[in-house]
Protein backbone atom coordinates (compact mmCIF):
# COMPACT_ATOMS: atom_id res chain seq x y z
CA UNK A 1 0.00 0.00 0.00
CA UNK A 2 1.15 3.66 -0.53
CA UNK A 3 2.87 5.49 2.04
CA UNK A 4 -1.10 8.07 3.09
CA UNK A 5 -1.79 11.23 1.21
CA UNK A 6 0.12 14.43 1.81
CA UNK A 7 -3.20 15.87 3.33
CA UNK A 8 -3.78 12.96 5.40
CA UNK A 9 0.11 13.55 6.28
CA UNK A 10 -0.64 16.85 7.12
CA UNK A 11 -3.20 16.26 9.31
CA UNK A 12 -1.49 13.83 11.20
CA UNK A 13 1.36 15.80 12.04
CA UNK A 14 -1.16 18.73 12.97
CA UNK A 15 -2.60 16.77 15.44
CA UNK A 16 0.51 15.13 16.78
CA UNK A 17 1.70 18.72 17.28
CA UNK A 18 -1.13 19.71 19.07
CA UNK A 19 -0.90 17.22 21.55
CA UNK A 20 -4.04 14.78 19.87
CA UNK A 21 -4.42 11.15 19.89
CA UNK A 22 -4.18 9.64 16.90
CA UNK A 23 -7.38 7.41 16.09
CA UNK A 24 -7.16 3.88 15.12
CA UNK A 25 -8.33 4.58 11.10
CA UNK A 26 -4.44 6.79 11.18
CA UNK A 27 -2.60 3.60 12.94
CA UNK A 28 -4.16 1.43 10.25
CA UNK A 29 -3.16 3.85 7.53
CA UNK A 30 0.27 4.59 9.29
CA UNK A 31 0.93 0.47 9.22
CA UNK A 32 -0.15 0.09 5.65
CA UNK A 33 2.07 2.93 4.28
CA UNK A 34 5.52 1.88 3.13
CA UNK A 35 7.17 5.64 3.76
CA UNK A 36 9.21 4.33 6.43
CA UNK A 37 11.42 7.69 6.18
CA UNK A 38 8.66 9.60 7.32
CA UNK A 39 7.42 7.89 9.63
CA UNK A 40 10.61 7.26 11.41
CA UNK A 41 10.65 10.63 11.19
CA UNK A 42 7.56 11.61 12.72
CA UNK A 43 8.27 8.62 15.41
CA UNK A 44 11.85 9.71 16.41
CA UNK A 45 10.69 13.47 16.71
CA UNK A 46 7.91 12.29 19.64
CA UNK A 47 10.55 10.33 21.15
CA UNK A 48 13.56 12.85 21.50
CA UNK A 49 10.58 15.74 22.26
CA UNK A 50 10.45 13.67 25.62
CA UNK A 51 13.94 11.70 25.85
CA UNK A 52 16.29 13.46 23.73
CA UNK A 53 18.91 11.76 22.79
CA UNK A 54 19.47 9.44 26.03
CA UNK A 55 18.62 5.62 25.89
CA UNK A 56 18.03 3.68 29.22
CA UNK A 57 19.02 0.34 29.30
CA UNK A 58 18.29 -2.16 32.00
CA UNK A 59 18.98 -6.07 32.89
CA UNK A 60 15.64 -7.94 32.81
CA UNK A 61 14.77 -11.70 33.71
CA UNK A 62 11.16 -11.19 32.00
CA UNK A 63 9.84 -8.21 30.65
CA UNK A 64 6.48 -9.00 31.28
CA UNK A 65 7.06 -9.43 35.23
CA UNK A 66 9.33 -6.35 35.12
CA UNK A 67 7.55 -3.30 37.36
CA UNK A 68 6.32 -0.63 34.83
CA UNK A 69 6.92 -2.28 32.14
CA UNK A 70 3.57 -3.05 29.85
CA UNK A 71 4.40 -5.94 27.34
CA UNK A 72 2.27 -6.63 24.09
CA UNK A 73 3.16 -10.10 21.75
CA UNK A 74 2.62 -9.38 18.18
CA UNK A 75 3.51 -11.87 15.34
CA UNK A 76 3.45 -12.32 11.58
CA UNK A 77 0.45 -12.34 9.41
CA UNK A 78 -1.32 -10.05 11.80
CA UNK A 79 -4.00 -7.95 9.98
CA UNK A 80 -2.52 -4.01 10.49
CA UNK A 81 -6.49 -3.50 12.00
CA UNK A 82 -6.73 -6.10 14.44
CA UNK A 83 -2.95 -5.16 15.70
CA UNK A 84 -3.75 -1.37 16.32
CA UNK A 85 -7.38 -2.57 18.22
CA UNK A 86 -4.85 -4.08 20.37
CA UNK A 87 -2.68 -1.84 20.66
CA UNK A 88 -5.48 1.16 21.53
CA UNK A 89 -6.89 -1.21 24.28
CA UNK A 90 -3.30 -0.96 25.81
CA UNK A 91 -3.21 2.61 25.70
CA UNK A 92 -4.82 3.62 28.73
CA UNK A 93 -3.17 0.57 31.11
CA UNK A 94 -0.43 2.35 33.50
CA UNK A 95 2.99 1.68 32.76
CA UNK A 96 6.13 3.87 32.38
CA UNK A 97 7.38 1.65 29.47
CA UNK A 98 5.05 -0.08 26.63
CA UNK A 99 7.21 -2.92 25.03
CA UNK A 100 6.37 -5.46 22.17
CA UNK A 101 7.08 -8.67 22.40
CA UNK A 102 8.18 -10.68 18.98
CA UNK A 103 6.25 -14.16 18.80
CA UNK A 104 8.63 -16.63 17.92
CA UNK A 105 8.08 -17.96 14.25
CA UNK A 106 5.51 -20.36 13.75
CA UNK A 107 4.98 -23.75 11.74
CA UNK A 108 5.36 -22.07 8.52
CA UNK A 109 9.08 -20.43 9.78
CA UNK A 110 7.67 -16.95 9.06
CA UNK A 111 8.58 -13.93 11.18
CA UNK A 112 7.76 -10.60 11.07
CA UNK A 113 10.65 -8.68 9.16
CA UNK A 114 13.05 -5.58 10.24
CA UNK A 115 11.31 -3.72 7.86
CA UNK A 116 7.45 -4.42 9.19
CA UNK A 117 9.41 -4.45 12.24
CA UNK A 118 10.91 -0.87 12.29
CA UNK A 119 7.39 0.54 11.21
CA UNK A 120 4.93 -1.23 14.25
CA UNK A 121 7.38 0.45 16.47
CA UNK A 122 7.01 4.07 15.05
CA UNK A 123 3.05 3.29 15.20
CA UNK A 124 3.22 2.13 19.19
CA UNK A 125 5.45 5.79 19.49
CA UNK A 126 2.61 7.54 17.51
CA UNK A 127 -0.09 5.98 19.07
CA UNK A 128 0.84 6.19 22.73
CA UNK A 129 0.91 9.23 24.68
CA UNK A 130 4.18 10.91 25.53
CA UNK A 131 4.03 9.73 29.36
CA UNK A 132 5.31 6.34 27.82
CA UNK A 133 8.53 5.99 26.32
CA UNK A 134 8.39 2.74 24.25
CA UNK A 135 10.99 -0.35 24.81
CA UNK A 136 12.83 -2.70 23.17
CA UNK A 137 13.17 -6.34 24.30
CA UNK A 138 16.23 -7.67 23.04
CA UNK A 139 15.18 -11.29 23.91
CA UNK A 140 13.26 -11.34 20.83
CA UNK A 141 14.96 -8.74 18.81
CA UNK A 142 18.42 -8.62 17.12
CA UNK A 143 20.54 -5.96 18.39
CA UNK A 144 21.02 -4.89 14.67
CA UNK A 145 17.08 -3.62 14.55
CA UNK A 146 17.14 -2.76 17.82
CA UNK A 147 19.61 -0.13 16.72
CA UNK A 148 17.81 1.17 13.71
CA UNK A 149 14.79 1.07 16.50
CA UNK A 150 16.17 4.27 18.11
CA UNK A 151 15.66 6.31 15.18
CA UNK A 152 11.94 4.73 15.35
CA UNK A 153 10.59 6.01 18.31
CA UNK A 154 12.74 3.44 21.01
CA UNK A 155 14.17 4.91 24.07
CA UNK A 156 14.56 2.11 26.39
CA UNK A 157 16.35 -1.82 25.73
CA UNK A 158 15.50 -4.25 28.11
CA UNK A 159 18.58 -6.20 27.84
CA UNK A 160 18.16 -10.47 29.08
CA UNK A 161 19.83 -10.21 32.83
CA UNK A 162 21.57 -13.43 31.92
CA UNK A 163 25.22 -12.70 30.45
CA UNK A 164 24.32 -9.04 30.89
CA UNK A 165 27.29 -6.63 29.73
CA UNK A 166 26.32 -2.89 30.47
CA UNK A 167 29.08 -1.77 28.57
CA UNK A 168 28.26 -3.59 25.13
CA UNK A 169 25.41 -2.24 25.55
CA UNK A 170 26.56 1.43 26.13
CA UNK A 171 28.47 1.15 23.16
CA UNK A 172 25.53 -0.17 20.95
CA UNK A 173 23.84 3.28 21.92
CA UNK A 174 27.02 5.55 21.57
CA UNK A 175 26.70 3.25 17.85
CA UNK A 176 23.52 4.90 17.20
CA UNK A 177 24.60 8.31 18.25
CA UNK A 178 22.51 7.85 21.46
CA UNK A 179 23.13 8.73 25.01
CA UNK A 180 23.38 5.59 27.35
CA UNK A 181 22.23 5.78 30.64
CA UNK A 182 22.15 2.58 32.96
CA UNK A 183 19.00 1.53 34.98
CA UNK A 184 18.30 -0.63 37.64
CA UNK A 185 15.32 -3.02 37.58
CA UNK A 186 13.07 -0.50 39.55
CA UNK A 187 14.53 2.89 37.11
CA UNK A 188 16.90 4.07 39.42
CA UNK A 189 20.05 5.11 37.41
CA UNK A 190 23.17 2.79 37.61
CA UNK A 191 25.34 4.96 35.62
CA UNK A 192 25.31 7.69 33.00
CA UNK A 193 27.42 6.94 29.96
CA UNK A 194 26.76 10.03 28.48
CA UNK A 195 26.92 10.84 24.84
CA UNK A 196 29.63 9.42 22.75
CA UNK A 197 33.16 11.06 21.92
CA UNK A 198 32.44 12.64 18.63
CA UNK A 199 35.23 11.01 15.97
CA UNK A 200 37.42 13.80 15.55
CA UNK A 201 37.95 14.08 19.67
CA UNK A 202 38.88 10.25 19.24
CA UNK A 203 41.12 11.22 16.80
CA UNK A 204 43.00 13.41 18.84
CA UNK A 205 43.87 11.15 21.72
CA UNK A 206 46.45 9.59 21.60
CA UNK A 207 46.33 5.43 20.32
CA UNK A 208 48.69 2.86 21.40
CA UNK A 209 49.10 0.88 17.74
CA UNK A 210 51.44 -1.63 19.65
CA UNK A 211 49.09 -4.16 22.17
Amino acid sequence: MAAPELSVRADIEARLAAGARLTAEDGVALLGGDDLSWLGGLAHARRTATAGAVTSFLPVTDPAATPHVLTWQYASGQPAADRVAELLALRDEPARVFAPVRAAAGPDGHQVSPAEILKLFAVCRLLFDQTVTIGCDLASHPESTAQLLLDFGVADLLVPADGFDPQHVAELIWDANGTPVHRAPDFTTVHDYGPATPPAARRAQPQSVFT
